[in-house]
């Protein structure tokens, strides 16, 4: 140094003593390295050691070329590593995975690495993919705002993942593909290409920095997976592992593309506050599965501190607008497009607060979508489902306060909606055709199948019922009591408009039925205390409104018209062994209107047989083909201020031990005065104040 420097630093240090001047003494904050094309492991290493500390932002950037990398890449803090779209870095040992976050001083927390980027290359594991022993591309633990962007991750071995997301907050990854999976298509222990997994035991994340890690079951929270794609491999992205109360949360999973996978495209165990959409999937085995609960010997551990933290009332899953197709499962096991499950009698593990929301579905061999004990589930906003080789959907037992609206289901093998010992639930605004019922309940107590005719569903064709109710054979079943089902328009049932067996104060209310096979409305097995009331009935194959073994039913304002289409042993509203042996128990028929076409002597218009205590008053009868109101074995019944217009045959007939009736001020026209109103073989009837006229 000459006299004048050292003069000039002798000064400043004055100045700086002083106080009277300052220096920047910011640290440098970035730099940037580029390895040579062809770099060995090491060589990249020791360019990524240059910041151990993570003192600064650093770039390594690979150039295209090959890349034999025969040892774990480890990344520090700050740190982007920048591959050309040509760089191939080619796996060579079987242990340990391409790339993994350093752990240094782990005290626990999403805070042992952050700022970490992953953009571009081929990272390939060509060379071990026939290893017998897993393997990962990336794996990241204990980390924060970590990125992969841009990069193709590929060919492993059977049990291994392409990135694992280890007790990891704030990740994306977008713009990648993943793809190549030993045996992907037989594949007997499938793994997810991305999983996020928690913080568990080196078991789970598999490790050779397992000593140097604070095991405190870190669930993953803020993860963001978009517009990548996934082929040739057995799952796409999830989880499954759990632990007790330890929740991914804040998950996006969104415009991926997943196809000719053998397992699931997406698998959400024990998630919250989740969002997928738009993806769209492929062939594969199973769409997409939200669930807390499986078979768990080995897969749902109790927390290492014990404690387990309360459970979430809502888990806040929507699964919306994606596109599935072709899901496919020989097993039968699988083979659904959108799966929800919780665990039954375990609290907080019911899967409480899934959106299900306009996702198009076709092509499953199974079920469109398939929930058990989910809770609150909402399936919503015009859901197509169509082909499916079960249900569309289905709704099986614990989906209590759950709601199906506006779904459009077609060409499905079983029934359009089904809904198994479920309570609360609101079906409603769906149009469906199927080839079984329609819409199918099963000891599904006090729901509604439509409201009004604001709400109601169209069911256009079913080769079964349009609408049915029913009960599982078996002792504490209570059947579908106390549900609605109103406002709801059905076309074109082979079997019953509406059928509804042994569940009490049913409601058939409002619907429109046109051309049953069979009834346009039946209650049968034990309907007690149920009613038929403001339902619009054309073309029944057979009888309009039938009642059969139900006490206390009414059935009031209907219209009843172009019934026994395909039948000639047929009424317009007929009650079978119903009705009660008091006053107390009885079955009334009352304001309604039937109109008869056609020819034939035994359609009736009001049919009672082996009913006491039945009731008809005030119904409209027109151009019956056979008699009127025709009453058969029925004691103590009332036929009262019914209008009867030209019956083809009789007015009203009591026939064969109709005891102690009553047939009281009734109008009846067009017919011969004799066959207005006949009492055969019954005793103690009354016969006043009717008005026959010609």
């Amino acid at each position: 140094m000459n006299i004048m420097k050292k003069i000039a630093v002798m000064a400043m240090s004055v100045l700086l003593f002083l106080g009277l001047v300052t220096i920047d003494a910011e640290a440098e904050t970035s730099k940037s390295v580029t390895v040579e094309a062809g770099a060995t492991a090491k060589e990249i290493q020791a360019a990524l050691d240059e910041n151990a500390n993570g003192d600064y932002e650093l770039t390594v950037n690979i150039p295209t070329g090959t890349y034999k990398l025969d040892k774990t890449l480890y990344v520090y803090a700050n740190t982007t590593i920048k591959a050309d779209s040509d760089a191939k870095l080619i796996k060579q040992s079987g242990y340990g995975a391409m790339i993994e976050t350093k752990i240094l001083n782990d005290k626990g927390g999403y805070n042992a690495n952050s700022n970490i980027t992953i953009d571009g290359g081929t990272w390939d594991s060509t060379p071990v993919m026939n290893n017998s022993t897993g393997t990962e591309s990336f794996r990241f633990i204990h980390s924060n705002n970590i990125t992969v962007i841009n990069a193709t991750l590929c060919n492993v071995p059977v049990g291994s993942h392409l990135i694992v997301l280890a007790g990891v907050q704030n990740a994306t990854v977008s713009n990648c593909r993943f793809y190549g999976y030993q045996n992907w298509e037989k594949a007997k222990t499938p793994k997810e290409a991305i999983q996020l997994d928690n913080v568990h035991s080196v078991v789970q994340v598999p490790t050779s920095q397992a000593a140097e890690i604070k095991w405190d079951d870190l669930p993953c929270d803020n993860i963001t997976i978009k517009d990548c794609e996934f082929y040739n491999y057995s799952r796409g992205i999830g989880s499954h592992t759990a632990v007790a109360g330890k929740l991914h949360k804040n998950v996006t999973i969104s415009n991926n593309n997943f196809h000719e996978l053998s397992d699931s495209a997406i698998r959400l165990y024990n998630y919250a506050d989740t969002i997928v959409s738009g993806n769209t999937i492929n062939n594969v085995v199973e769409g997409i599965l939200a669930y807390t609960y499986m078979a768990e010997a080995d897969s749902y551990f109790k927390p290492l501190d014990g404690k387990i933290a309360v459970l979430p009332e809502d888990y806040n899953i929507t699964i919306k607008n994606n596109t599935i197709k072709n899901v496919k499962d020989a097993s039968n096991t699988w083979g659904d497009g959108i799966r929800v499950m919780g665990k039954a009698n375990s609290k907080g593990r019911e899967l409480a607060g899934v959106d299900i929301i306009g996702n198009t579905i076709s092509s499953t061999s199974r079920y469109g979508i398939f929930a058990t004990v989910a809770p609150n589930l909402i399936i919503s906003g015009t859901n197509k489902i169509t082909a499916t080789s079960s249900n569309g959907i289905l709704l099986e037992s614990g989906c209590d306060n759950s709601s199906i609206q506006k779904a459009s289901i077609s060409s499905v093998i079983g029934s359009g909606i089904a809904v198994y010992a479920s309570s609360d639930v609101r079906i409603l605004n769906n149009t469906v055709s199927s080839k079984a019922d329609a819409i199918y309940l099963l000891d599904a107590t006090s729901c509604f199948v439509g409201k009004s005719t604001e709400t109601g569903n169209i069911v256009t064709s079913s080769a079964g019922n349009g609408i049915s109710l029913s009960i599982h054979p078996g002792n504490g079943r209570t059947g579908c009591t106390s549900t609605q089902v109103a406002g709801n328009t059905v076309k074109s049932a082979k079997q019953n408009g509406i059928n509804a067996y042994n569940s009490k104060k049913i409601k058939v209310d409002g619907n429109t039925i046109t051309k049953a096979g069979k009834d346009g409305i039946n209650l049968n097995g034990g309907c007690t205390s149920s009613t038929v009331t403001g339902n619009t009935i054309t073309s029944a194959g057979k009888t309009g409104i039938a009642i059969s073994s139900s006490k206390s039913v009414a059935v009031n304002k209907n219209a009843i018209k172009k019934y026994g289409r395909k039948a000639n042993d047929a009424a317009g509203i007929y009650i079978f062994q119903s009705g009660g042996t008091s006053t107390k128990m009885v079955s009334k028929v009352e304001n309604n209107t039937i109109t008869g076409t056609g020819s034939g002597t035994t359609k009736y218009g009001i049919r009672v047989s082996t009913s006491n205590y039945t009731t008809i008053t005030s119904n409209k009868l027109n151009n019956i083909p056979g008699t009127a109101v025709y009453i058969y074995l029925t004691k103590n019944c009332t036929v009262e201020k019914c209008t009867v217009s030209k019956p083809k045959k009789m007015g009203i007939y009591f026939t064969t031990s109709c005891n102690n009736g009553k047939i009281v001020s009734n109008t009846i026209t067009g017919v011969k005065k004799a066959d207005a109103i006949k009492i055969y073989s019954s005793t103690g009837c009354t016969n006043s104040k009717n008005v026959i006229k010609k």
